[in-house]
């Protein structure tokens, strides 16, 4: 990847200077400045952890240099000003901007703070006052009141949660179970504003009335419990039936299955011949892993209650049938520094992330002073109360609102819908508002942070700016260097040919290694070897004595080994001959040197990587002296070394 030559880029730790120093020239390429801030921020980067000695800033300032003077070459060339440098700028700078189009620190303490709530269960009840979504103000200010009230006098003690669910929910099935919700744990698929409430809430206590898309929400704590966290359990399931007859079969099937499992039959056998659970039954009856609120509670209490791997549960009865659960695994929750990253990314995907992002523009519309200048949009419609793009286009020129140096027209909201390839079709001003204009507007406000960031965020600048040298200098040095060492053969052979002596085989042996396949053969193979060295038997002739009666009695392999290449080889410590046999590694082999061949150059196929190499190394030192030649360089040193610790 091209950003591996951003040799200089980062997260930088800028030290702390006074506004003077920080403007200070440190040090010229041509006619651009580098200011002390620059440099500092950059150096401090590569060198958080040490202390800043006249040594090191004299060896940093060095490369700092070379890098500065291919960056203004490059500048010189103009391709910083190419399409295609822009589209990849642009690119890596969409990607740079996205840590800071965001509010960490809420995120964060979400993450937390469900994590600290997945450490506790809580037993809740609940009241719902239904409201549709765009309720009016007066509606929905009615209904909180209302609940405000309820909430108030059971918390004096003077209504029973369970008499206020009967006069108040307008949840029917709540209104059976005394608004019974069961146990609740911190979860990524909870509402965060719901799950804030129950977790905030005193034990045996009434929230404040809480918001959903349902409408108002008093949820009562009853109790607490440390996380059952999660387990997993196989099971053998028998079917259940309306049937008082089938229903006792059934469960006597059960209780016979439980019974051979608790005197130690084997389980996956059990399985397959008793479970009517046919989708799992060939894995011997495994579910998945689960938490609270995924089964029924008669399930749930029977898993959890077990407490050994191996353990067999009663037999539990479920409104599908009946069950015997075996424990396969528990899961308890790991510490909050090895799951952080894990629960960061599922809380990412979850709806509930949109809270610090919602925050995060709410701080936008604060920071640049968001107006709307129109408070009713219904002028926005048709006759008959729709919204949609034709009815838009009559208003173009009216403005909704302002913020910072700009305007919102109603025609900006068009190009917006028609770059996004979004249709308007809302039948009232509310999902108007909520699905067209809130978008909207949180785009415009995060373009424009976007665009602002290298003018209100230094740490963001200078990462833009290494970014953007990083992509001219690699482009630079692949046209210069790398490129050219690869294709420049005349120069590569003319380089190999005055540095050969760089290029040197050690002593080497010609030699034959040969496998034997035992050791009759080997004896057989070590009197023909003599004739080999002697040059009077060819290596074909060699192979073919040996093999006549079998094809595997002798392998060989020929070549030139310098030492360490092959153990047998080295035996033969370079000296022409038949050397010691090698038993190791269940083989019997020995090797035949017919020659020895002095220290030699390679020939430039031989070493053609390290040569390439070393090419490059040349010719980006020739281009170096060359553009220190070609610009003139200051380095102020009084400047410099004020970034000396004391």
């Amino acid at each position: 990847m091209k950003t591996s030559w951003l040799i200089l880029s980062g997260l930088l730790a800028c030290a702390h200077l006074s506004a003077q120093n920080q403007n200070a020239v440190v040090m010229t390429v041509g006619s651009v400045s580098v200011t002390l801030e620059e440099f500092n921020a950059i150096f401090r980067k590569n060198n958080q952890d040490k202390k800043v000695t006249k040594a090191e800033l004299d060896e940093y300032v060095e490369l700092f240099r070379i890098f500065k003077l291919k960056v203004y070459e490059a500048k010189q060339l103009g391709m910083d000003t190419s399409a295609a440098f822009n589209r990849e700028l642009n690119a890596y700078v969409k990607q740079l901007a996205q840590p800071f189009l965001r509010d960490t620190s809420v995120e964060n303490n979400m993450v937390r703070s469900t994590y600290q709530r997945m450490l506790r269960d809580r037993k809740v009840r609940q009241i719902v006052i239904r409201l549709p979504k765009c309720a009016s103000e007066k509606d929905t200010l009615t209904a909180y009141n209302q609940l405000l009230k309820v909430a108030d006098r059971i918390n004096k003690g003077s209504l029973l949660f369970s008499d206020a669910v009967k006069q108040f929910s307008q949840d029917s099935l709540g209104k059976l179970n005394g608004g019974d919700l069961g146990w609740i744990t911190g979860s990524p698929s909870v509402s965060w504003s719901f799950e804030s409430a129950v977790f905030s809430t005193p034990i045996g206590k009434v929230s404040q009335p809480v918001r959903s898309s349902l409408g108002y929400h008093l949820v009562f704590v009853e109790q607490e419990r440390p996380a059952r966290g999660r387990v997993q359990v196989s099971h053998i399931f028998i079917s259940g039936s309306e049937d008082a007859e089938m229903k006792t079969n059934a469960k006597a099937k059960a209780e016979e299955a439980q019974r051979k499992a608790k005197s130690g039959e084997a389980w996956e056998a059990l399985v397959r011949n008793y479970s009517e659970n046919y989708q799992n039954s060939s894995r011997g009856g495994i579910l998945e892993p689960f938490g609270i609120n995924e089964y029924i509670p008669s399930f749930e209490d029977a898993a959890f209650s077990l407490k050994s791997i191996g353990d067999i549960s009663e037999v539990i009865e479920t409104p599908q049938g009946f069950h015997v659960l075996r424990l396969e695994k528990q899961a308890n929750i790991p510490d909050f520094k090895d799951f952080e990253s894990d629960l960061k990314k599922l809380l990412s995907k979850s709806t509930r992330w949109k809270q610090p992002a919602d925050a995060f523009v709410e701080k936008l519309k604060k920071e640049y002073s968001f107006t709307w200048l129109k408070k009713d949009f219904k002028f926005l419609a048709t006759p008959t109360g729709d919204f949609t793009n034709e009815s838009l286009a009559p208003h173009s020129n009216v403005v909704l609102a302002q913020f910072g140096e700009t305007q919102i027209k109603v025609q900006t909201l068009m190009d917006y819908l028609q770059a996004e390839k979004k249709t308007v079709q809302q039948t009232d001003a509310c999902s108007f508002e909520n699905q067209v204009l809130k978008p909207f507007v949180e785009s415009l406000l995060l373009s424009y942070k976007e665009e602002r960031l290298p003018r209100e965020n230094v740490k963001f600048r200078y990462l833009m700016n290494e970014y953007r040298e990083g992509i001219l200098l690699f482009s630079l040095m692949d046209e210069k260097v790398w490129k050219r060492s690869v294709r420049d053969t005349a120069g590569l052979i003319a380089f190999h040919e005055k540095n050969k002596e760089k290029y040197m085989w050690d002593v080497r042996s010609e030699a034959i290694v040969v496998d034997c396949k035992n050791e009759s053969i080997e004896m057989e193979a070590r009197q023909l070897a003599e004739k080999l060295v002697a040059g009077k038997l060819s290596l074909q002739k060699f192979s073919q004595k040996l093999n006549k009666k079998s094809a595997d009695n002798v392998l060989v392999q020929q070549g030139l080994f310098a030492k360490g290449m092959h153990s047998v080889v080295d035996l033969a410590n370079q000296k022409v001959g038949v050397g010691p046999t090698d038993l190791g590694q269940q083989k019997i082999r020995f090797a035949v040197v017919t020659q020895v061949l002095p220290p030699a150059p390679k020939k430039l196929e031989e070493a053609r990587g390290q040569i390439i190499s070393d090419y490059s190394g040349f010719l980006e030192t020739k281009w170096v002296d060359d553009l220190t030649a070609k610009y003139p360089v200051k380095v102020d040193l009084k400047v410099l070394y004020q970034l000396i610790d004391p």
